[in-house]
């Protein structure tokens, strides 16, 4: 996979991901999920997936030393 995102799973067909840079979306069922990586933090929005681009659900934010040090996770 090329892109802001890379695969961490041992599993080929496994689903653990970083985000290296920027954004992404992800669709989960009915719902689309905006994660932005910043400088301090990151960000998560999710909307609609029949209108990513109105207003959102919901939204949350936090800052990278809010989280565990944990050297398989870290980036």
């Amino acid at each position: 996979m090329t892109g802001p995102l890379r695969n961490e799973s041992q599993d080929p067909q496994g689903s653990d991901y970083v985000l290296d840079e920027g954004s992404c979306w992800v669709r989960v069922k009915n719902l689309a999920v905006y994660i932005v990586k910043g400088d301090e933090g990151v960000s998560v929005s999710i909307y609609p997936n029949t209108d990513p681009a109105g207003e959102s659900i919901t939204e949350t934010w936090a800052e990278y030393g809010e989280g565990e040090e944990d050297a398989v996770l870290q980036q």
